[in-house]
């Protein structure tokens, strides 16, 4: 079995077979050797030695031009003067390759974030208008809505504003809802119509019917003796109560311009009201004598009017029939006034049936007969 020789290292080399095809001998080279060291994890690869059967990267073409040029001119000489100046710009040609290289890449980086801050800016910082701006704008709204709401006679207070999340319309638009509750300071009043005081606003009808009555005909002259004549108030009832809310809803819309972000005015025509208030407060009846319904005390003097006015009405049209059948006895006798209600409960509906016919008192004196034209004279 024939046994192969490799040939020595020296003789693989590019150099040995480059001076052997042109019939030179390569120049002695000495052999230097660096002392093993750990390479560090972030130590650049570039800086790693270059092993000697590596390929020499290639020459730029005005070195090769060069080094023909002097191998050409002086027979018997050699390259070998060139050799490390080279081997100096292959390994500057490859240093200026990876600095290239790290710049793209840091370049890249930079572009990109730069891309990506615009973004982060305006989907995660910017995404929504600042919150003292929103404070502000949420504050005069509040003050418009309760500027054109109270007044007077429906005197409001503030208690509480809302802003609701808002809902994205578009690209940089947003829209709002600011919700404002308010208050009554005062309690209303209203002129009571109910069921129950029905009966009052009747007598208190026929007792300005009986009064106008008294003073045109002059009725009550001595020695018929007047009774009291009583002064009926306005019967009021409680219509809302002090602290009763009312919310109030006003949209508005929020645009992004570049970086800024602007609030339109709010939309006040626009606005949504939960409910109204009717009645007045008491200090507007000051000039008037009224009553409350509904309170004991109140229950208490209603009664007490009622009958006053039901004895005044009575008396009113017994003197005006009266002093009808004494003026002129040969005439007819004058329509018995309607009958008055009876209310012993204000709360009571009203009496419309009339009262059962009195029983004539047999020891009251004799009344002379009352003749009337076309009929029979009583026996």
């Amino acid at each position: 079995m024939a046994t192969v020789l490799s040939e020595p290292p020296e003789k693989k080399s590019p150099w040995s077979k480059y001076y052997a095809e042109r019939g030179l001998s390569r120049p002695p080279m000495s052999d230097l050797k660096r002392a093993d060291r750990v390479r560090g994890p972030k130590e650049k690869r570039w800086m790693e030695p270059v092993p000697e059967n590596k390929p020499a990267a290639p020459v730029s073409k005005e070195l090769a031009e060069a080094i023909a040029a002097v191998t050409a001119a002086v027979p018997g000489s050699t390259a070998a003067p060139f050799i490390t100046a080279m081997q100096k710009e292959a390994i500057a040609r490859e240093l200026k390759r990876q600095r290239r290289r790290r710049l793209l890449r840091l370049g890249g980086w930079i572009v990109a974030m730069v891309l990506a801050v615009p973004v982060f800016v305006t989907f995660v910082i910017n995404a929504e208008p600042a919150a003292r701006a929103l404070e502000r704008h949420e504050a005069r709204v509040a003050g418009e809505v309760l500027a054109l709401h109270s007044s007077p006679l429906n005197p409001l207070m503030t208690s509480a504003t809302v802003l609701k999340p808002p809902v994205r319309v578009g690209f940089g638009h947003l829209r709002y809802e600011i919700v404002v509750t308010m208050r009554l300071r005062v309690p209303l009043y209203t002129v009571a119509h109910t069921n129950g005081t029905e009966a009052y606003r009747q007598i208190q009808r026929s007792l300005e019917e009986a009064k106008a009555r008294v003073s045109k005909l002059r009725l009550f002259k001595p020695p018929v003796r007047a009774p009291e004549l009583p002064d009926m108030p306005l019967l009021l009832q409680l219509a809302h109560r002090m602290g009763e809310p009312v919310v109030v809803t006003v949209p508005f819309d929020a645009r992004r311009f570049g970086w800024k972000w602007r609030l339109d005015p709010p939309e006040v025509a626009g606005r949504a009201v939960n409910r109204g208030f009717d009645g007045l407060p008491i200090e507007h009846y000051a000039g008037a004598r009224t009553l409350v319904f509904g309170s004991p005390e109140s229950l208490v003097e209603v009664r007490r009017l009622v009958k006053l006015a039901r004895d005044y009405v009575t008396a009113a049209a017994k003197d005006e029939r009266e002093r009808a059948i004494f003026d002129n006895p040969a005439q007819e006798a004058p329509p018995a006034a309607a009958p008055v209600a009876t209310v012993s409960d204000p709360t009571a509906p009203a009496q419309t049936d009339p009262p059962p016919p009195a029983v004539p008192d047999p020891n009251a004196p004799a009344v002379p007969p009352v003749v009337v034209p076309g009929l029979p004279r009583p026996k």
